[in-house]
């Protein structure tokens, strides 16, 4: 009986709005930021209800800090705002004239639309789609158009550029987020070079293998990528030892275009279309239609950009909406002129922000968490996008970036992960113990601690939104 007069107060009385809650969550809250891995880390933190808009707990919310992959946010709602959750990406082909009688054409252009989303596979359907249009030969060469784009491919204001996947190029011609994977596989012989396994495995990709097996229970192992004039090196040295299992690395190459026109070049020839000439970057002379191209929805490239925070999806979606509403070429400058244009369509005041590229690369970039909330509440309640917005944020212990964090919160938590060197944080929506909504953002700058304890503060203090 007690239980349940408990529970009809509770409901009666608002849930989570009752006084002794709303103050016992506070102070729940306000102990959780400050636990010794944050006294010499900057924290801003606000949770707000949702049905009401009621503010439960506000911590510096209006300041800024550098949001890391938090500004993921802002760009994914810009472009499904902008296009649409079915909108297509299209890459155009075309020739010099249509295919003859022996289904040859002199020159084939390929001319980039700025798709994220074209992998390998994409790669051998638009191939595949060729061969169907009756095309089975080119005598002539392969141009790749990328000029939807400027030439800039890294952001001037993203520092030193490694070789890492997260900082692969930006062009509008491109494949497999412009990155390939290694795999390097144990030989069992000391002395002996383990095998390395390049995917995909493309000419344009030449493996250099310098390792050595060795009979120690430790693997020392590097992986880089090394430009010459028409193909990339990928250089593996150093020891794997006997006792390990297959490890993978990631790169990114330095001439995306080439990389993308070189995995076009593979499946033309699997599907047995020859080519006479070479592949070229340029524009070519083609005057004939041949394919419409249309990738994958939109609403798939938002979900692999925020559910594994892909760096490359968001970059090309910035300069696409630049070309988009501003012109060609698409350019850091105009896509973030035109994604702040869509922000403020749904009232977001972002005169406070400082906000310079689609990823949240750059430590330039300054958001506040009041910011960040606002904008995760508008774009929940869209009718156009709000659905699949928040189907595409990880979800708390399940997958994405969240798979291995907060497991007390579950599927009651979508968050989105951020973390760059002096900088983490995670914002998105939470369901509290009387099935209200809430809203969160919490960024934390310049900690001494590690990553993995300041990640573990700020998930015990997103899951007592749960509690």
């Amino acid at each position: 009986m007690r239980a349940l007069l408990f529970l009809v107060l509770f409901f009666l009385t608002g849930g989570l709005g009752t006084p002794c809650f709303a103050q016992n969550l506070e102070a729940r809250l306000s102990e959780a930021l400050s636990v010794p891995a944050l006294v010499q880390a900057e924290v801003g933190a606000l949770v707000v209800r949702n049905r009401d808009r009621k503010v439960l707990f506000d911590f510096r919310a209006n300041r800024n800090f550098v949001p890391a992959s938090n500004a993921k946010i802002l760009t994914a709602v810009a472009a499904l705002s902008h296009w649409g959750v079915a909108h297509r990406f299209t890459t155009m082909v075309e020739s010099d004239k249509t295919p003859d009688s022996q289904g040859d054409v002199g020159e084939l252009c390929l001319r980039g639309g700025g798709d994220p989303l074209l992998t390998s596979e994409e790669w051998w359907r638009l191939a595949a789609d060729l061969r169907l249009k009756g095309l089975r030969g080119i005598t002539g060469d392969v141009f790749l158009d990328a000029s939807l784009f400027d030439k800039e491919a890294h952001h001037p204001f993203w520092g030193e550029v490694t070789d890492r996947a997260y900082h692969s190029g930006v062009v509008a011609l491109a494949t497999n987020y412009g990155a390939f994977q290694v795999v390097l596989a144990p030989i069992k012989s000391i002395g002996s070079r383990p095998q390395v396994l390049i995917d995909p495995s493309v000419p344009y990709l030449v493996p250099v293998n310098t390792a050595k097996m060795g009979g120690g229970l430790g693997s020392r192992l590097r992986v880089s990528r090394v430009k010459k004039e028409n193909i990339e090196e990928v250089h593996v040295s150093g020891e794997m030892s006997l006792h390990s299992v297959p490890v993978s690395f990631y790169r990114n190459v330095a001439d995306p275009v080439r990389y993308a026109g070189s995995v076009f070049k593979m499946h033309l020839a699997a599907l047995q279309i020859s080519i006479g000439g070479t592949v070229r970057v340029g524009k070519g002379e083609c005057v004939q239609k041949l394919l419409a191209f249309h990738g994958q929805p939109l609403s798939l490239a938002v979900q692999r950009f925020l559910k594994w925070s892909n760096n490359n999806i968001g970059e090309m979606l910035i300069k696409g909406l630049g070309a988009s509403r501003k012109g060609k070429p698409g350019t850091w400058a105009k896509g973030i002129e035109a994604a702040r244009e869509e922000i403020s369509r749904f009232g977001v005041d972002l005169n406070s922000a400082i906000w310079v590229d689609g990823s949240g690369l750059s430590r330039e970039n300054r958001l506040s968490p009041r910011i960040l909330v606002d904008i995760l509440q508008r774009a929940q309640e869209s009718t156009f996008f709000g659905a699949e917005f928040k189907s595409s944020l990880p979800i708390g212990g399940l997958d994405g970036t969240l798979k291995e964090r907060l497991a007390r919160g579950g599927a009651q938590i979508r968050a989105k992960t951020g973390m760059i060197s002096g900088a983490m944080g995670l914002s998105g929506y939470a369901v509290g113990p009387g099935g209200d909504g809430l809203t969160f953002s919490v960024l934390i700058n310049g900690q001494s601690a590690s990553d993995d304890d300041i990640a573990i503060a700020i998930d015990n203090f997103v899951s007592i939104l749960r509690e």
